[in-house]
């Protein structure tokens, strides 16, 4: 299920993954978010990309990032920190307390998160609280098979 975000003063879709098809990790969640994201973006939808990488991103960030829309005709966003913390994105819980920093600040009418990783942990707790005020939809995708 997708929601139009076409004509909402919000911007359009999100999808936030903590894999990127070609640049190591698993490959089934990165090629499915990155799927994803190219259907929404064929559909006429404002698409971004946010990739929350488990190490440091490659040096290249911005002729990756335009090679990226080029190629895929979706924004890439690559986010190493948030403003709001004073350490690094080290682990699962700090980045997934870095997307909720970036999903306050930049406004979606719908989120699409990766289950892997937890990164939605902290940004549904925040729905559940009431906090967003701009009440976008949140959807986890489950990429890998249930062993």
């Amino acid at each position: 299920m997708t929601v139009s975000t076409k004509n909402s003063g919000l911007r359009g879709a999100c999808i936030i993954t903590s894999e990127l098809l070609g640049w190591g990790g698993a490959a089934e969640p990165a090629a499915v978010m990155l799927g994803f994201a190219q259907s929404l973006s064929a559909a006429g939808e404002d698409v971004t990309l946010v990739w929350v990488p488990n190490s440091r991103p490659p040096k290249m960030i911005e002729e990756i990032k335009a090679s990226f829309y080029k190629y895929h005709s979706v924004k890439l966003e690559i986010l190493q920190k948030s403003d709001q913390m004073l350490y690094m994105l080290h682990n699962d819980e700090t980045r997934s307390m870095a997307i909720y920093h970036y999903l306050k600040e930049n406004q979606f009418k719908a989120v699409y998160f990766a289950l892997e990783k937890g990164l939605a942990y902290y940004s549904l707790l925040a729905k559940e609280t009431d906090v967003f005020v701009s009440r976008p939809q949140f959807t986890v995708v489950a990429c890998n098979p249930i062993e």
